[in-house]
């Protein structure tokens, strides 16, 4: 009886504590663009016009895929082709198959992760899954 006493307390203690996660959805697209905005930073955030459209055309599972414009009268409009990571929330640059970071950009990744009860697991098998490896 004692050990059961010690095991329900110790259940409540975790539950109450948030020990045991289980994701409770992939990342959306207004968090994703939030994450690709926080990977490119403030200089390119504040360029003119600047935005970033969903772009369904190369549908690899797991990710979302944006492009990043900004009005160029002179110029090309493209800033860059980006993917994230639904579980993870990582940041990729399409063209160059590189990941993104920033301080700010892990902040938030980090925030995801605990709003969404994102366990270690998962994000052991997500991380570092490259969009353009598929």
């Amino acid at each position: 009886m004692q050990a059961l006493n010690r095991c329900f307390v110790a259940a409540v203690l975790c539950a109450s504590i948030n020990c045991a996660f289980a994701r409770t959805r992939d990342l959306n697209v207004g968090e994703a663009r939030k994450l690709i905005e926080a990977a490119v930073g403030g200089r390119v955030r504040n360029l003119p016009g600047f935005t970033l459209e969903i772009n369904n055309n190369d549908n690899v599972p797991g990710f979302l895929n944006f492009d990043a414009t900004f009005d160029n009268p002179h110029g090309s409009p493209v800033v860059g082709f980006y993917a994230v990571n639904q579980v993870t929330g990582e940041v990729w640059k399409l063209v160059i198959c590189r990941k993104v970071d920033s301080a700010e950009l892990r902040r938030l990744q980090t925030n995801l992760h605990k709003q969404l009860q994102i366990s270690a697991e998962e994000l052991k098998q997500s991380w570092g899954k490259a969009p353009c490896q598929f």
